[in-house]
């Protein structure tokens, strides 16, 4: 595997492991799809942080995990704000939150 490619797995396996210990540490009740739901976006957010490479190509690995890190965790509950505010707005603003 090219030192690229472990990077692209170590990177998702962070956002992965970041969504899925926010999740167990909340006060909600734990499903399996909220903890798919949660590993998906996570690990989709997370990648994000190759984003930075456009701007800054000689970034260190350790910058890139730790950014990945960041948005692992304010991306998805960004994402999840976002969405609910957009479902909220489609129904009328009927649901309460």
């Amino acid at each position: 595997m090219k030192v690229e490619d472990e990077l692209i797995v170590k990177v998702a396996l962070i956002g992965a492991l970041v969504a899925v210990g926010k999740l167990l540490a909340g006060s909600e009740p734990l499903s399996i799809r909220k903890v798919i739901g949660r590993t998906i976006l996570g690990s989709a957010s997370s990648m994000v942080a190759f984003s930075i490479l456009i701007h800054k190509p000689d970034l260190s690995e350790l910058a890139i995990v730790g950014l990945s890190s960041l948005l692992g965790i304010l991306g998805h509950s960004v994402i999840e704000y976002l969405a609910i505010k957009y479902l909220d707005k489609k129904a009328g603003g009927k649901n309460e939150r």
